[in-house]
């Protein structure tokens, strides 16, 4: 069935939740950000990871170190081959 995962405006999510080895979840997130004035742009956006250990229930964001207006990221598994 269709639910909300996080009611925060300004929030956006554009890739599937993606099942970590330990079974919590990983969802990339990134955060639009109006400047103080003027139109928005991007250029203030920034990307988070928000992780759930208990099958979205609760969620913990953890903000993407130098990601300012570097948004729209994936996760990927390093330990895997990719061609």
């Amino acid at each position: 069935p269709i639910a909300t995962l996080l009611d925060t405006p300004g929030l956006f999510i554009r890739a599937p939740i993606v099942v970590a080895r330990d079974g919590a979840w990983l969802l990339p997130v990134w955060r639009c950000t109006k400047p103080p004035e003027g139109a928005w742009t991007g250029d203030l956006d920034t990307s988070s990871v928000m992780v759930s250990t208990n099958a979205g229930a609760t969620w913990l964001e953890h903000p993407v170190p130098d990601s300012l207006g570097a948004v729209h990221m994936a996760i990927v598994d390093a330990g895997a081959d990719y061609v």
